[in-house]
């Protein structure tokens, strides 16, 4: 993701949050559900107008701030709020993607949609910098070792709004199935995060 669709993403969810304004508690979920409705128009729009045949074989299926690594390989790493991390991190063997997490709402669900995409992933590395705001790392370990409510919260998350509406409850369970959680939450060693991939 370049840094003018990073402007755009922060723009359409500013200009959201005056239209919809949170709730006593600070949240927002009638924002974040127009703007995973917006995401999801937007996937299918590229998606009709790219031929079947290249969709078809394109991997990941949404977008986000992550790089690419080898297709085939088991790892999936998050780097959390240490987009430095990537670029190194995505060459390691054994790595299929690398990219950063800030909500714990949409960019969760994005990661939870790439990742059951790709079945060859079967491990998901955390590492780089925690925010202290909205608590991602904190929200996936949750995920992992709690799931979701009926509401679909995360259960016990800390952070803004871990709720995941834009996401069946059955691909979260598939997530958490598929996956098993390396927690290295606050490490940006290379050559500890590579012993861990490795």
């Amino acid at each position: 993701m370049g840094d003018s669709d990073k402007s755009l993403i922060h723009t359409i969810m500013g200009t959201l949050g005056k239209l919809m304004p949170g709730d006593p508690s600070g949240e927002n979920p009638r924002a974040v559900h127009m703007f995973g409705r917006l995401l999801r128009f937007r996937e299918l729009i590229t998606g009709i107008l790219i031929p079947k045949w290249v969709t078809a074989k394109s991997w990941p299926v949404t977008s986000g701030s992550y790089i690419v690594g080898d297709k085939s390989a088991t790892i999936a790493v998050c780097t959390l709020m240490s987009p430095d991390l990537m670029q190194p991190l995505s060459t390691m063997g054994g790595v299929t993607i690398a990219g950063e997490l800030v909500t714990v709402n949409l960019g969760i669900e994005k990661i939870i949609r790439n990742t059951i995409s790709n079945t060859n992933t079967r491990f998901m590395l955390i590492c780089g910098n925690e925010s202290p705001v909205f608590h991602p790392a904190q929200a996936l370990q949750c995920l992992f070792r709690k799931g979701i409510d009926d509401q679909q919260r995360i259960i016990e998350a800390e952070g803004h709004y871990p709720v995941l509406n834009n996401i069946e409850p059955s691909q979260v369970e598939r997530f958490r199935r598929q996956v098993e959680l390396i927690d290295c939450t606050g490490e940006r060693d290379q050559e500890a995060l590579q012993e861990q991939i490795y």
